[in-house]
């Protein structure tokens, strides 16, 4: 089997708009890559290089030494999952699942639906897919596409749209099947939570550029870029401009003081984790408590800085609430923040 390769591929809109790339990046046999990015990222479009049905605008996408839209559709050997999880409604579960299987496997077709979640709905096979609940489709779509154990699975987003209990158990077994895989396989998703779990390697998305490409370690310890930074944390960080100079980082409301580092002066971005802030005396002045949100642990303040702020990506701040110091919305409060080098990256970027 031939790794499939990404070469400068682009796509590009009628207008002559770049919607994704250019794309550099190589998928091995064996080895399955997350894909992880916001709505319109451009996951979607990936997935339509990477099975031959969009052609790029520049460059190319190989299997091997062969265009893949030049191969024959029938020799390609691609299971895939679309977002609206696509099935053939005047069939039942089981003939759906088992359309791409030489003959009617009902082993193959159960090993597949084990790992869906819907033994249940093979054993209830009703005749007709069109009565089934959005995240019946999904399971269903997602049990069709796996059971040919094609050489190229896509998969665009195949925990969306699942119950929480459903959508952990079905993370799991996709996981597991994965690892064991000796295909090539790309998993579009939205969480990173969800792309540590199913991948060997991540490509974070944002507005059809590859941000970053590389093993979760990588993503973790060495992000590229605040937007990197931010949506690898759970709940995403929070992104501000603000100023470098020397160990003193200005930041809307006031200034923290850094720990020694290498970085340059001048004008940056700054992840700040999740929980990394807290409501202090000293600190950066007259945030604003903009929501309160419920957790199983007690509260949430998400706090907006001053009106005049120059604000990047994701302005709010979260913090737990203090019980011993109740403040509500409008509320205007003092932020100590905690800032750690590596998240403080250069604006404009490099």
């Amino acid at each position: 089997m031939n790794p499939l390769r990404f070469e400068e591929a682009v796509v590009r809109s009628r207008s002559g708009r770049i919607l994704l790339g250019p794309i550099t990046l190589t998928i091995e046999p064996g080895e399955t890559l997350a894909v992880c990015g916001s709505t319109g990222a451009g996951k979607s479009l990936l997935l339509e290089l990477a099975c031959g049905t969009r052609r790029p605008d520049a460059g190319a996408v190989r299997s091997g030494n062969h265009p893949v839209h030049r191969i024959a559709p029938n020799r390609r050997s691609v299971g895939l999952l679309t977002q609206d999880a696509a099935l053939y409604d005047h069939l039942g579960v089981v003939a759906n699942i088992a359309f791409g299987l030489p003959g009617k496997d009902l082993t193959r077709v159960m090993q597949a639906a084990a790992v869906a979640d819907c033994t249940h709905l093979v054993r209830n096979d009703i005749g007709r897919t069109g009565a089934l609940s959005g995240g019946e489709r999904r399971r269903v779509a997602l049990a069709k596409a796996i059971a040919p154990a094609p050489n190229c699975l896509l998969l665009d987003e195949p925990l969306s749209g699942l119950d929480p209990m459903v959508r952990q158990t079905v993370r799991s077994r996709l996981g597991n099947l994965l690892q064991a895989s000796q295909g090539r396989t790309i998993v579009a998703v939205h969480d990173f939570s969800d792309a540590l779990a199913l991948g060997n390697r991540i490509a974070i998305l944002e507005a059809g550029r590859l941000l970053q490409f590389g093993t979760a370690e990588d993503l973790i310890e060495r992000p590229q870029s605040a937007h990197v930074a931010a949506r690898i944390q759970d709940p995403p960080g929070s992104c501000l401009r603000g100023t470098l100079q020397g160990n003193q980082l200005l930041l809307p409301g006031g200034r923290i003081e850094l720990a020694s580092h290498e970085l340059r002066n001048g004008p940056v971005v700054v992840m700040i984790p999740p929980y990394a802030a807290r409501l202090s005396e000293n600190g950066l002045r007259d945030w604003i408590v903009c929501a309160v949100e419920r957790t199983r642990t007690g509260s949430d303040l998400l706090v907006g800085p001053p009106e005049d702020a120059d604000v990047a990506e994701c302005p709010l701040l979260r913090i737990r609430q203090d019980s011993k110091a109740p403040v509500g919305l409008g509320d205007r409060v003092t932020v100590e923040c905690t800032v750690e080098p590596k998240f403080i990256f250069s604006y404009p970027a490099d």
